[in-house]
């Protein structure tokens, strides 16, 4: 950034100045002393000079003011350097420069960089901008341009360098503003350091950018005392304000759309809203914000009498509470309370202030124990709950989400774990919400399994929205919107301390509660020194560890020491987080230790434990392959032979990230059998004792093979004291028909020591040989041999497919008996390949178990169809933002929930469709089912269009995607009422037509020969003609009629009028409330219809189709026709009526599941068997 950089400008440069320094001391950035600079030179728009104007005027010091330029390539901004070759010994005394004047504020003008050069590459100084705001910066060792704290000035301002011992300090005024910063003095004696200004303008525009300063010898500045924080920040010690106001309300009240309304000191207003839901929300003028909103049967137990407010008053935020719900965090100062309607409160403990003195006690002579950490995030992905039961996440649970903490908190325990780092991420003023539900609901599941040592502590990703929060001056109530800065983030701290800091279960070291901080160096160390002062404030010290990270960490393994040694000054411990990071990165807890051993008090340093990273999100798909079991142990390896101080596992549950190690489809509880083995060894605990005989041992291999490509096999050994000491290996690969594809035999391996046995199969087969590829493990022991059962299949998938790149990790000892399975049923088909056409039912069957103490997880395509649950839940299918999965995770009902339906693309047009299940018995064993293909029933070339009417197909304005190949959309008209949906058995949502609604599509949807045309629909009455689909010149048209009955109708190449149609109608009238399948089949000769499998009737037809308008749902009406508001002009009511034999007002009221049109004309067997298909099905009622 200090690299001279070339522009086209005009300059006007005058430099008097006092003492040693005279105006030919000044150079440009070419070296060029400016009273030797050519008057009035200007140069050619090609020049890669600059234009300099050169004059004099009376005033100490350099005077700039830009008239013109060009911006140049590669550059978002012009630097023009300007040097006082005059030598600087700040031994004896200070060096001031005093800025008297800025330009204005404006889009021209980027900053003015005054520096204290000690030599060529340590400098360190001020950056101004027009706002009287900027920073202290500095030149690392490399010559980059680091910005260290941010600062505030008045002009004109006085800044002084001042040599303290081998470091610069630096005075505004009389105030130390590089408190605790780190500035190094390297002048060399005999050449001294020098002065440099840097103009920097966004670009060059009119006159009047002229900076005016001054400069010259000064004695070091006499610092002041004041009660403001030395960071140069705005949070004084008066605005540390601490108070609770508390009271009760009548139960009857509270729920009786009751109004609180909490008035401040300034003009805004907020209110407390009690219903169905209980709402906090915020009025600021003209703007409104809702700030968090809890189901009021959520948080009013049945039984309770009275209700709590608690208002928390912390500086300049109070915070929010309605009993145990954190309902928001408002930028307000709380003055008093009303109440509408009126109410007398139970009890009021009016406002009561907390004294500012110590709130923890310290132990600073207490050694710090080692702890290993979970982070557990605070949510599961919310679209993987959806009716449409799909998600691309890459994993997904398989122990019970459904509101159950205490599970987690007894699994991490039982394997080892002893700390919860719970983790909302993104520490946003609504997030605060969540975080604090989060911390209340770990803590009390811990209480609740009465666990004296294991621990939680918050977790809080602040970097990513304060690094980015735009900074309003002096304001942090901009429309009720809390800026993320270091007052916010230390405020949010200190509620939670004030809730929970000394609670037993909150981490603690020497006596100060822990938390964790991702990316520290997202902000300033300043930032952080400010936290820890406004937290000092009120008397909270807590012991913080923080994660550093960039890009260079991440590929080289490296950072730069002098940019990341102030963040140890403000940090308690310091690891790298390292989710997606290469194993370079495993070597950095020395390179820590060695970075920050120069400071006083050195932060503790810690290790991560990570299982490799795979981002699901459609933004970034970066992948560090996990190899199976591989980067798992190199991490375990590498953490324990640094021995930190902790341990921090990345992650407990982020599927979307395929980081996690809880128990999940992929790995089961691989990662955790791992964890414990490894946590033995840190924690120094004896060995796991094992079954006799038996090894301990995670298989791993890739999940999908794309054909014709090698796939690696990994058995890990974990040894156990009891467990086989040594022993060999069979591994045998079959197809879907059980002939094998290949088999190999380990040498004598020994089974003391941790260690891996590969094999490479070459992979020389695809998905037109077999489906699946089925997995085969014996272990031939000194005294046994022990076949393993259920162990999952490798899905055979297109090549060109996104498939899931994961790995299974299969933990051999846990595989259930073979007496105990789980299957998934396709379409009625357990193993191979099932046929279907759009809806797969599935069922889930449990044999050798109690299906209601089985947690089942179903996979479609390696990616989550439902959830964990037993097979008499539901499961999770919608998730809250409030709390940990939500304030309360949704339990469905209990009736046939082992069945469901899932709508899919045909394997033509969007890649493969199969299923598997994993199911986890009672007794802690698991077993994966055989993997069963679902597979079109017909080719891509016979079907022409299908429109499968559920939300996964509805697009935005009431459209409708074909679900072929060809994706030809169905169109609402323009005045439909908004799509409804109606739930059938097996969760399928299906549309409901109020008789007022039509689609259109293009014609190319219908097919110029033989046709096939299939709609699934159930009828509300059939008292009425109703429309269920219609074409002009009656290619492919089907009506109920007045009496009930269902008509095709079609028009015969030869044909006369009146009575135009070749017409086939049903032999009995359909009844209202019932589903039927109705299937038209034109063969170029003769035109049938079929009715639920049954031909009803059939005539002779000969032509091909016209070619007009396509409509379903009701009569081939203009698009433009507003049907309740536009009269039918008589000449179109005569087309509708003489030409498609219909009236008018014919609409279909009633559900449309499917309609599907095809290019042949179908058999009767296959009439007959694809209605056997959707009989068979669940939501046939």
């Amino acid at each position: 950034m200090f690299q001279s950089r070339s522009i086209i400008t005009t300059l006007v440069l005058v430099s008097i100045l006092c003492g040693y320094a005279h105006a030919q001391d000044w150079y440009d950035s070419q070296g060029q002393s400016i009273s030797e600079s050519p008057i009035y030179m200007v140069l050619d728009q090609d020049s890669q000079q600059p234009a300099i104007k050169v004059g004099t005027i009376e005033k100490k010091g350099l005077w700039l003011n830009v008239t013109a330029g060009k911006k140049q390539p590669k550059s978002n901004y012009f630097t023009n350097r300007y040097t006082l070759k005059q030598s600087l010994q700040l031994d004896k005394q200070g060096y001031q420069v005093t800025v008297d004047q800025m330009p204005k504020v404006g889009d021209e003008f980027k900053r003015i960089v005054i520096m204290f050069n000690s030599n060529d590459k340590t400098a360190c100084g001020i950056a101004l901008t027009s706002d009287h705001s900027g920073d202290l910066v500095r030149l690392d060792t490399k010559g980059q341009f680091k910005i260290r704290k941010a600062i505030k000035f008045k002009l004109p301002a006085t800044f002084t360098f001042v040599k303290q011992g081998d470091e610069i300090e630096i005075y505004l005024g009389e105030k130390k503003i590089s408190e605790k910063l780190s500035f190094p003095y390297k002048v060399d004696p005999k050449v001294g350091g020098y002065l440099s200004v840097d103009a920097q303008l966004l670009r060059v525009v009119g006159n009047a950018m002229a900076v005016s300063l001054r400069h010259e010898w000064a004695p070091k500045p006499t610092q002041i005392q004041s009660n403001e924080t030395t960071s140069g920040h705005d949070f004084v010690k008066q605005d540390a304000i601490h108070r609770v106001r508390t009271l009760h309300l009548p139960v009857d009240s509270a729920r009786a759309n009751q109004k609180i309304i909490i008035h401040t000191s300034t003009n805004d207003q907020y209110e407390i809203q009690c219903g169905r839901y209980v709402t906090l929300k915020g009025q600021f003028g003209d703007q409104k914000k809702t700030y968090g909103s809890a189901l009021a049967s959520q948080v009013i137990a049945p039984d309770e009498q009275t209700v709590e407010i608690q208002l928390t008053q912390l500086g300049p935020f109070c915070f929010v509470k309605f009993n145990q719900a954190l309902l928001g965090m408002v930028p307000s100062k709380a003055t008093d309370l009303s109440f509408v309607p009126q109410v007398k409160p139970v009890a009021d403990s009016k406002w009561k202030s907390v004294a500012l003195t110590a709130r923890h006690q310290r132990f600073p002579d207490q050694p710090i124990p080692k702890v290993a950490m979970q982070n557990v995030l605070g949510w599961l992905p919310p679209d993987s709950f959806t009716p449409s039961m799909l998600h691309a996440t890459h994993d997904f649970p398989v122990t019970p989400p459904v509101n159950d903490v205490e599970h987690d908190v007894k699994l991490m325990h039982q394997t080892g774990w002893n700390v919860a780092a719970v983790d909302f991420t993104f520490f946003a003023d609504y997030r605060v919400i969540r975080q604090y539900h989060m911390m209340r609901e770990w803590i009390n599941a811990t209480v609740a399994q009465k666990l004296d040592d294991f621990y939680i502590l918050p977790f809080l990703e602040v970097g990513t929205y304060s690094h980015s929060a735009k900074k309003t001056d002096g304001a942090i109530n901009k429309g009720g919107r809390i800026e993320v800065d270091a007052t916010f983030t230390a405020h949010a701290m200190i509620y939670m301390l004030e809730q929970y800091g000394n609670h037993s279960n909150w981490l603690k070291f020497q006596g100060r509660p822990v938390f964790g901080v991702y990316r520290v160096n997202h902000n300033t160390p300043a930032f952080w020194q400010e936290v820890r002062e406004i937290l000092a404030l009120y008397g909270w010290d807590p012991f913080i560890f923080g994660d550093l990270g960039s890009l260079q960490t991440a590929i080289h393994g490296t950072f730069d020491y002098d940019e990341w040694r102030d963040y140890g000054k403000y940090m308690d411990g310091i690891y790298t987080f390292s989710a997606s990071l290469l194993e370079v990165s495993l070597d950095l807890p020395p390179k820590f230790r060695e970075c920050f051993a120069p400071l006083k008090i050195p932060p503790v340093i810690g290790a991560t434990v990570r299982p490799g990273y795979l981002s699901a999100r459609a933004y970034n798909k970066n992948w560090i392959s996990h190899r199976g079991t591989e980067i798992v142990v190199k991490s375990w390896e590498k953490a324990l032979q640094y021995d930190p101080a902790f341990i921090h596992a990345t992650t407990w549950n982020d599927y979307n990230e395929a980081t996690q190690f809880s128990n999940s489809f992929s790995i089961s509880t691989s990662q955790l059998e791992i964890g414990r083995y490894y946590l033995g060894k840190y924690f120094k605990k004896p060995p796991l004792p094992g079954t006799p005989g038996e090894p301990n041992a995670i298989l791993s291999y890739f999940k999908v093979s794309h054909g014709n490509e090698p796939v690696r096999f990994r058995v890990l050994n974990l040894p156990t004291k009891d467990g086989a000491q040594s022993g060999q290996w069979e591994l045998t690969l079959l197809d879907e028909q059980g002939k094998m594809l290949a088999t190999t035999t380990s040498d004598k391996l020994d089974l003391t020591k941790v260690d891996t046995w590969l094999w490479q199969w070459d992979g020389n087969i695809t998905k037109a040989q077999t489906r699946t590829v089925k997995v085969q493990l014996k272990f031939i022991g000194d005294h046994n041999t022990k076949t393993y059962h259920h162990i999952p299949d490798i899905a055979m998938i297109d090549g060109n497919m996104y498939g899931d790149e994961l790995y299974y990790l299969v933990p051999l000892h846990k595989l259930a008996s073979p007496d105990k399975s789980v299957a998934v049923h396709v379409n009625g088909v357990t193993s191979q390949s099932a046929r279907h056409e759009s809806l797969v039912d599935l069922q889930l069957s449990i044999t050798g178990a109690s299906p209601e103490k089985t947690h089942v997880s179903v996979a479609g395509n390696s990616y989550l169809l439902r959830l964990a649950a037993n097979l008499k839940e539901e499961g999770a299918w919608a998730v809250p933002s409030y709390g940990y999965h939500g304030a309360k995770i949704t339990e469905g009902d209990t009736v046939n929930s082992s069945r469901f339906i899932d709508v899919r693309q045909d394997d033509w047009a969007n890649g493969n469709n199969y299923y598997s299940a994993q199911a986890q018995f009672e007794d802690g064993t698991v077993a994966w089912s055989p993997t069963v293909y679902a597979l079109p029933v017909y080719d891509a070339e016979d079907v022409s269009a299908q429109w499968v009417f559920t939300p996964k197909y509805k697009q935005e304005k009431g459209q409708f995607l074909d679900r072929t190949i060809r994706r030809t959309p169905l169109e609402a008209a323009p005045d439909n009422t908004p799509t409804q949906y109606v739930q059938l058995s097996g969760k399928l949502d299906v549309m409901q037509l109020d008789g007022r609604q039509r689609f259109y599509t293009d014609l190319t949807a219908l097919p110029n020969g033989p046709i096939t045309m299939e709609i699934v629909f159930r009828p509300d009455a059939v008292d009425r003609e109703q429309i269920l689909c219609i074409q002009r010149g009656a290619q492919a048209t089907l009506i109920i009629d007045s009496q009930g009955y269902l008509v095709a109708r079609r028009l015969p190449q030869v044909r006369k009028y009146p009575d135009p149609y070749a017409q086939v109608r049903s032999r009995q009238p359909l009844q209202a409330g019932k589903l039927y399948q109705a299937i038209v089949v034109f063969d170029g000769s003769e035109f049938k219809l079929f009715l639920n499998g049954q031909l009803e009737n059939q005539t002779a037809c000969f032509g091909r189709r016209s070619t007009e308008m396509f409509v379903v749902g009701g009569p081939a009406l203009p698009r433009s026709v507003i049907v309740d508001k536009d009269e039918i002009k008589p000449a179109l009511k005569q087309v509708i009526r003489e030409i498609d034999g219909v009236h008018e007002r014919s609409f279909y009221k009633g559900l449309l599941v499917r309609l599907t049109l095809m290019s042949r004309a179908l058999t009767s067997d296959e009439v007959y068997a694809s209605f056997g298909r959707l009989q068979a099905s669940c939501f046939w009622e």
